[in-house]
């Protein structure tokens, strides 16, 4: 993989589940999804992070995940993600009785015995009535940033890729450099280009922003 690719992997194995939302948001429209709901993380939420009709107009639902899932974490989110898969969802205008495809997704990987447990409490539930549990770890993570963004900033421009390079392995205990990330953020949107590739700039932005700001957050830089 190139530079950038090894830089969205880097990103990806260290921010939390709250990091990747949005961003995953962005490579689900990139596939053709349409987002209906972005969690707050609230109550009455069912477990549910992220809903979206798939591109075949199914329903999809979203449980994001940090880290590595062996036994006992499963065991600690199994109510939430039995929530998940088994409770409906409840959108104004939506009819609650309509079948989603439950996913649980996790910027690590599956350990140990859990796999082999997971499965068994998923054929359950869809005995039961509810859908099967699908699950992205992180390479099919990684797979659809690369593939929804790798490819297309910021590599149009050495000097973009550079900048790029310096604001992601810069001092994130210092103040955030805002003028400069701003600069940035803006040659990336191409003011001339088809209104469809405005689209795909302005969501690959968004991301790469992410990848950036995420560093100040690890290092707990509240005022950044």
């Amino acid at each position: 993989p190139g530079v950038y690719e090894k830089l969205i992997e880097h990103w990806l194995t260290n921010v939390n589940e709250l990091g990747f939302q949005i961003p995953l948001c962005e490579a689900l429209l990139s596939e053709g999804y349409t987002i209906l709901h972005v969690s707050r993380h609230g109550r009455g939420e069912h477990g549910k992070d992220i809903i979206a009709r798939a591109p075949d107009g199914g329903l999809a639902t979203f449980q994001l995940k940090g880290g590595d899932i062996n036994l006992g974490k499963w065991q600690e989110i199994r109510g939430e993600v039995e929530d998940l898969v088994r409770l409906p969802v409840m959108l104004p205008g939506m009819d609650p009785t309509e079948p989603h495809v439950p996913y649980l997704v996790t910027n690590g990987e599956l350990r140990g015995d859990a796999p082999l447990n997971m499965r068994e409490y998923a054929e359950d539930w869809r005995n039961k009535g509810s859908g099967f549990l699908q699950i992205w770890q992180k390479n099919e993570l990684l797979q659809k940033f690369v593939a929804a963004h790798g490819s297309y900033i910021p590599s149009k421009s050495l000097t973009d890729f550079r900048t790029f390079v310096e604001l992601y392995v810069g001092e994130f205990s210092a103040i955030f450099p805002r003028e400069r990330f701003c600069d940035f953020v803006f040659s990336l949107y191409p003011l001339e280009a088809k209104p469809t590739e405005r689209k795909r700039a302005l969501e690959s932005a968004i991301l790469t922003g992410e990848y950036i700001v995420a560093q100040y957050e690890q290092a707990g830089n509240a005022v950044a």
